[in-house]
């Protein structure tokens, strides 16, 4: 069956006219789904189905994008059809065109993996250290010894001192035990 796709944030005069365009690919105008993304109507489709959208960019935001959303729809058995500029069908059951669109979207993948890997070597090379950073900083090392100090000299819950001095609570409890500092006792448990 055919299906059509318009998003949904243009004006009524271009909803109209891409209406009018999928009309003539053969979608009836009850067929039509009119929605923000093009994701939301992929459970209703299923196999067999002609998928007909009426511009490209309407489904994808860019390439990366586009091969995966080809893919899937190639996975699930569903025909893509653009009445834009660009007048494609894509049919999966072309498998030379499906074999092509899962090695583009393959070597895409590939290509930003090296890429990542380059970068992080020549940060290396350039004496980069690379992750998260080691040690504290001078503003945590004072908002640590600001909490030990409250909790040392009130009767502040820790709630309350990491709340006040905008600490994580699981910072301060981990601080503590790191220095072996005695926890107090709450008052429930005299």
């Amino acid at each position: 069956m055919k299906k059509g796709f318009i998003k949904i944030s243009q004006n009524a005069v271009s909803i109209q006219h891409n209406i009018s365009k999928l009309n003539e690919r053969g979608v009836a105008t009850d067929s039509i789904f009119i929605e923000k993304k093009f994701i939301s109507i992929l459970s209703q489709l299923k196999k067999g189905d002609t998928i007909v959208v009426s511009a490209l960019q309407d489904i994808c935001g860019g390439m990366k994008e586009l091969l995966h959303l080809i893919e899937k729809l190639i996975n699930a058995g569903i025909i893509l059809e653009s009445a834009d500029e660009y007048n494609i069908c894509i049919n999966p059951d072309d498998t030379k065109t499906a074999a092509l669109i899962k090695s583009l979207n393959l070597f895409r993948l590939n290509i930003t993996a090296q890429n990542i890997r380059t970068g992080l070597n020549k940060a290396i090379d350039n004496g980069r250290r690379l992750g998260r950073p080691t040690g504290m900083t001078t503003e945590m090392s004072l908002k640590i010894k600001q909490a030990i100090t409250l909790y040392q000299s009130t009767e502040m819950s820790i709630a309350d001192i990491c709340r006040r001095i905008d600490l994580n609570k699981s910072s301060f409890y981990h601080y503590i035990k790191a220095k072996n500092i005695t926890r107090k006792k709450k008052l429930s448990e005299f």
